[in-house]
């Protein structure tokens, strides 16, 4: 069985200091050469900024022999960093940090989409959200140096992960902001992000929008790969409807109108400013309410029971 699980932080200081004052830096190309690291360096990884359509870049850590038979607890750190600064990366920047096993291999996948749906493994570390580049990689031990520290490289190499994706955009003229984010996206029965393009494997997708007080709209739709598809949809509004609950032999008075039990259940009404009305026995609830829109609301008598000594 394999164990799941995502990149995390941890209250965990590392204690290594750097023994030098200047680093070593290298350039690590998605799809380049591969990068011998020591542990004293830093690997910057940057990717184009017009990079779309592809889910994820994947590093693969090689590990040394020394490192895998040995008893020395190292982590790879991932850094966010400023193209333009000479700061060194710090833990005020570290995004991400992973303790490598005792492998041969080790990944690291960072997704460039939201919700990639990434899988994480026993030898495979996940980044939840995308991250923004460029990044500095490092790998550092847990404990204070020892002489067999200093003897450790260890090979890096990155490759994109699914390349030949397609964007799928839902447009909804005349939604305002409030009710977007309340707007529902199924596809293929999954739910998705309210907002910005999703992206998936070129195919043929079912896509659901659903929205308290409108109607459901469905399509089916074809992602293409390398391009955007829009869809459309001017959410119709549902008519507003009220129902009612209250005892049984409750007489239900809306906006003065007298209300038939047979109604009770859906009753069409209008947007705006009403009064409701209870009677039963020889006592009436009066009360006013606000509809703004469309939809079923219900509206309760609810009668409780109270008790006190004296």
């Amino acid at each position: 069985m394999r164990r799941y699980f995502f990149l995390f932080f941890l209250a965990v200081s590392i204690q290594y200091s750097q023994a030098q004052t200047n680093p070593v830096w290298h350039k690590l190309r998605v799809g380049g050469d591969t990068v011998k690291l020591h542990l004293d360096d830093f690997a910057e990884l940057n990717i184009p900024a017009t990079t779309r359509f592809i889910k994820a870049v994947e590093l693969e850590i090689q590990l040394p022999d020394e490192f895998v038979n040995s008893r020395v607890n190292l982590a790879v750190s991932i850094y966010q960093i400023d193209a333009l600064s000479q700061d060194l990366p710090g833990n005020s920047s570290r995004i991400a940090w992973e303790v490598l096993p005792p492998e041969r291999h080790f990944y690291v996948d960072i997704p460039l989409v939201r919700q990639a749906d990434l899988k994480a493994s026993v030898d495979t570390a996940v980044l939840k959200e995308p991250a923004q580049f460029p990044l500095a990689i490092a790998i550092r031990p847990l404990e204070k140096s020892t002489s067999l520290l200093p003897e450790l490289d260890f090979k890096i190499r990155a490759r994109w992960v699914d390349t030949n994706l397609g964007g799928l955009e839902i447009l909804c003229p005349g939604l305002n902001p409030d009710l977007r984010k309340e707007l529902k996206i199924l596809v293929n029965g999954h739910r998705e992000l309210t907002e910005g393009i999703l992206f998936f494997p070129p195919g043929i997708y079912d896509v659901t929008l659903k929205l308290p007080g409108y109607k459901t709209k469905t399509w089916t739709t074809v992602v293409s790969s390398a391009k955007v598809t829009q869809l459309t949809s001017i959410m119709q509004e549902d008519p507003p409807r009220v129902a009612f609950e209250a005892p049984k032999g409750t007489q239900v008075y809306l906006d003065g109108k007298l209300v038939p039990p047979s109604a009770w259940k859906s009753l069409t009404t209008s947007k705006g400013i009403h009064t409701i009305q209870f009677v039963i026995g020889g006592y009436q609830v009066t009360d006013n309410f606000e509809i703004t829109r469309g939809g079923l609301h219900k509206i309760s008598l609810l009668l409780q029971i109270g008790f006190q000594e004296e």
